[in-house]
């Protein structure tokens, strides 16, 4: 679930395998075709099917950065989920959750950014809130 203030993305193209659903907050001063630095998204991954457990997974899809820092990876749950939680900063700064069942890794990619930063993650998090995998 996601507020009436955001809208989808049906042009999305975030993972590498493509994107299931992709929903934005477009802030005032963003400016079209550009990075994201005024709003916030959340962009729900195609599932892949994999044999790799989550570390390993991870592991292989966030080896580098093309900041020259390394991507800071922690545990987590949502819903009572355990996730993989990747912070890496490249062209713009994102957060990654991933979680595999069933032999599916599913993942989520989230940014905030601009003068409404610390709202709009509050509101991402309310949406994390919401997300339901399947077993």
């Amino acid at each position: 679930k996601y507020p009436p203030s955001w809208s989808i993305d049906s042009s999305s193209q975030m993972f590498e395998n493509g994107d299931l659903v992709a929903v934005q907050f477009i802030g005032q001063s963003q400016t079209r075709q550009t990075e994201l630095f005024d709003g916030a998204r959340f962009v729900v991954m195609v599932p892949q099917s994999t044999n790799l457990d989550l570390n390993s997974w991870v592991n292989t899809k966030h080896q580098g950065s093309v900041s020259g820092v390394p991507p800071q990876i922690s545990n987590t749950e949502i819903n009572g989920l355990s996730f993989k939680k990747v912070y890496e900063c490249g062209l713009g700064c994102f957060t990654y959750y991933y979680t595999i069942t069933g032999g599916q890794v599913y993942g989520i990619l989230v940014s905030a950014a601009g003068s409404q930063e610390v709202e709009l993650n509050a509101t991402i998090d309310q949406i994390l809130q919401t997300l339901v995998i399947p077993k």
